[in-house]
C-alpha cells in the first residue's frame, strides 16, 4: 500500500540532484515573512524526508527543474500576506483552471499546476508567468525559476517550500474549490484530479 509520503513524492516529483530545507527560525520580519535558515542540499528527494517533514521535522522544499531541464509541476509564489485564499480559488474555478491554491508558511498563497509527465521547464515558466498575470499578480515569484542549469558549472536550482509540514497541524495547507481548507490525505486526492497531461497543459489559456 503506498504511503502519504510516497504520494507527496510522486506528487511534487523534482530535482534528481538536489532539494531544499527550510528551519523556521523566528516568527516574522518587517514585511510579514517567516525568518529561517534555506539550504541546498545535493542529494535527491527520499520518501523519509517527506516523512520527516510531514511529521513536523526538517522542512522539505522541492526543485522543480531536473538535470534534463524539464519539470512535472509549477507554482506561483504570492508574498502578499493579507491575500484572499478562497478569491484565488474561485477565480480559478470560473474561469476553469485546473490549479491548486495553498497557504504558505507566512500567511501568503502558492498556486501549483501539476503535470502526468515532464515538459520542458521554459514551457512550465511560460505558463505560470501568464496564469500569475491573469489572477492579477503580474511579478511574483514563479516555479521553475530556471529554464534551464548546467551541471557541469554545479547548478541545481530553486527550491519551493513544501506544503503539509507537520501534517494535519500544519499552517501550509491547501483549499478545495470552495475555499475549505483540505487534510494532507485529502489534498493529495484533490490534486491529483488536477493533474494534466502535456498535451492539455499546452493548450491552457488564461
Amino acid at each position: 500500500m503506498i504511503t502519504l509520503a510516497q504520494e507527496f513524492l510522486v506528487l511534487f516529483k523534482g530535482s534528481d540532484i538536489a532539494h531544499g530545507t527550510f528551519v523556521v527560525k523566528s516568527s516574522r520580519s518587517g514585511d510579514g515573512k517567516k525568518q529561517g535558515t534555506a539550504k541546498v542540499i545535493r542529494e535527491a528527494t527520499t520518501v523519509q524526508m517527506w516523512e520527516e517533514h510531514l511529521k513536523g521535522g526538517t522542512g522539505l522544499g522541492i526543485i522543480p527543474i531536473r538535470s534534463d531541464n524539464t519539470c512535472q509541476w509549477g507554482a506561483i509564489d504570492i508574498d502578499k500576506y493579507d491575500i484572499d485564499h478562497k478569491e484565488l480559488v474561485t477565480f480559478l474555478k470560473d474561469n476553469d483552471v485546473p490549479a491548486v491554491v495553498g497557504r504558505t508558511k507566512s500567511g501568503g498563497a502558492h498556486v501549483w499546476i501539476f503535470l502526468s509527465e515532464p515538459v520542458e521547464a521554459i514551457n512550465v515558466q511560460r505558463k505560470m508567468n501568464e496564469l500569475s498575470a491573469a489572477l492579477g499578480h503580474a511579478g511574483s515569484e514563479i516555479f521553475p525559476k530556471q529554464s534551464t542549469i548546467l551541471l557541469d558549472r554545479g547548478d541545481t536550482g530553486n527550491f519551493l517550500n513544501m506544503p503539509y509540514h507537520a501534517g494535519e497541524k500544519s499552517t501550509r495547507y491547501a483549499f478545495n474549490e470552495k475555499g475549505e481548507a483540505l487534510t494532507a490525505q485529502d489534498f493529495i486526492q484533490y490534486a491529483q484530479d488536477y493533474v494534466l497531461s502535456p498535451s492539455k497543459f499546452r493548450k491552457l489559456n488564461f
